[in-house]
């Protein structure tokens, strides 16, 4: 059969049409907000998994404090992204729930030292020093290391660096071991520098 110059155009029309739509298809397919989008779904879906396994552990465990926090925290930083959190409502409702709970646990006391700040830290300071004079049987002297550490480094920021050496110092003598290589330590050195006082400290030379 002969070949036509009209059948030409025919064959080449569909051949363009084939292969547009291919092309097309192939940049639906792979477009990156399509990928982000489905990204986005699944981290909600994964989000959503995680609550759903701390909420069956925490029905049957309703006072684990540390799961409790743990929980809070997951909820705090899963999606955080540039200084915006999409759960913070959520985060807040988790945090308000377990410090009307365990207002005076050392746990619930040192978790809300990270978040904290201003005022609302240091009444956080305050009720805790006030619950280690009341209840010292309560606290572990990690968790005194961490409260003295949290509060050296509030003085130390705040520039009053006298406060913050005591505080060190407290940190230090409470947790030697994990604490004496860390960040208290060199905090201590710096203060002792900026007072320009000359002592040893644990051994070491400032």
């Amino acid at each position: 059969m002969q070949t036509t110059n009209f059948n030409i155009k025919i064959i080449i029309a569909v051949s363009f049409f084939y292969f547009l739509s291919g092309f097309l298809f192939a940049q639906k397919v792979l477009d990156h907000e399509l990928f982000l989008e489905k990204i986005k779904h699944s981290s909600d879906t994964i989000y959503k998994d995680c609550i759903n396994e701390y909420d069956a552990y925490i029905e049957k465990f309703p006072n684990d404090v540390s799961v409790l926090i743990e929980k809070c925290k997951f909820i705090q930083y899963a999606q955080y992204d540039d200084y915006y959190n999409p759960n913070q409502s959520a985060f807040d409702s988790c945090s308000a729930d377990i410090i009307s709970r365990f207002s005076t646990h050392p746990e619930v006391l040192l978790f809300q030292t990270t978040y904290l700040w201003g005022e609302e830290l240091e009444e956080v300071f305050n009720n805790a020093e006030k619950s280690v004079t009341e209840n010292p049987q309560q606290w572990k002297n990690t968790d005194l290391a961490a409260l003295y550490k949290a509060i050296a480094n509030y003085y130390y920021y705040e520039s009053d660096y006298k406060q913050s050496l005591i505080y060190a110092e407290k940190a230090i003598s409470n947790d030697s071991q994990s604490l004496l290589s860390g960040k208290v330590v060199k905090i201590s050195f710096s203060i002792y520098n900026k007072l320009n006082i000359n002592v040893y400290l644990f051994g070491y030379q400032k």
